[in-house]
C-alpha cells in the first residue's frame, strides 16, 4: 500500500505483562523526540503518502505525552488526510485524546486495541492494566463522538487458569463492546516470563476456544 506510510515513535515496554518478553528482550520505553517525528512526517507527506500510521510497541506510553503528541500532529499538518495508529493500550487512552478524536475528522476512525482478555481476573493475572468496563467504555465514549468508529483487538485465548467462564467473558466482551476485527492467539509459552511458571490450560483446549472466538466474526 502506497499510500500509507507508518512512523515508529517510541521501542520498548515497561509494563511487564506476565505472558511477555519484551521489556526483557527490548528494553524500556525510548521515545523518539517529537522534533524528529514531526520532519519525518513532513518529508512523508512531500512524497505523496496519504496516511500516516503512527506505531510502537506500547506507542500510548509516548513521553512526555501520546495525546500531546497527537495533538501536535494534527495542528502541524491540517492538510494531512489520514492519521492512524497501530495498537493501542485502553488503560492509556485519555479524555484528551477522545477529544482529538472528535475535533479532528482526519483522524481515522478505526481503533486497534490491546485488550487479550474480557475477564477481569485473567487481566489481573496478565498483569493489565485496564478492565472489561475500562473496554466497553473506551468503546462507547470513542463512538459517542464518532458513531462511524469501528474497533479491533487482539486476544490471547488459553492463558493460564481460564475456566470456561473466564472465556465465555471473552466472548461477551466482543459483544458488549462492539468489536469488529479481531486478532485472536492460543497462549503460547515465553519461557522466563511470569504466566510459564502458572498453571497451564492444555493446548487442545487453547486451540479450540482460539477457533470458538475467530469465529464470532467470520468475514
Amino acid at each position: 500500500d502506497h499510500s500509507r506510510a507508518f512512523v515508529k515513535i517510541e521501542d520498548g515496554c515497561e509494563n511487564f505483562c506476565t505472558y511477555c518478553i519484551i521489556p526483557y528482550a527490548r528494553g524500556i520505553n525510548r521515545s523518539v523526540k517529537e522534533e524528529k517525528i514531526i520532519e519525518q512526517i513532513k518529508v512523508l507527506l512531500s512524497q505523496g503518502f496519504k496516511e500516516i500510521c503512527l506505531t510502537g510497541i506500547d506507542a500510548c506510553s509516548y513521553e512526555p505525552s501520546f495525546s500531546g503528541l497527537v495533538e501536535n500532529i494534527l495542528k502541524t499538518f491540517p492538510e494531512l488526510p489520514s492519521l492512524q495508529f497501530g495498537s493501542l493500550d485502553p488503560a492509556a487512552i485519555d479524555d484528551k485524546f477522545i477529544n482529538l478524536v472528535k475535533n479532528y475528522k482526519n483522524i481515522h476512525p478505526h481503533f486497534h486495541f490491546s485488550i487479550q482478555s474480557g475477564d477481569n481476573l485473567i487481566l489481573k493475572r496478565m498483569g493489565r492494566r485496564h478492565s472489561r468496563e475500562t473496554v466497553i467504555n473506551l468503546c462507547r465514549a470513542i463512538r459517542d463522538v464518532r458513531p462511524e468508529a469501528t474497533f479491533g483487538s487482539d486476544f490471547i485465548c488459553g492463558f493460564p487458569t481460564e475456566t470456561d467462564e473466564n472465556f465465555n467473558n471473552t466472548l461477551k466482551l466482543v459483544e458488549e463492546a462492539g468489536i469488529d476485527k479481531l486478532h485472536v492467539f492460543p497462549y503460547s509459552v515465553r519461557p522466563g516470563t511470569p504466566a510459564a511458571r502458572m498453571p497451564q490450560v492444555p493446548v487442545n483446549i487453547r486451540r479450540k476456544r482460539a477457533e470458538q472466538l475467530r469465529n464470532l466474526r467470520k468475514e
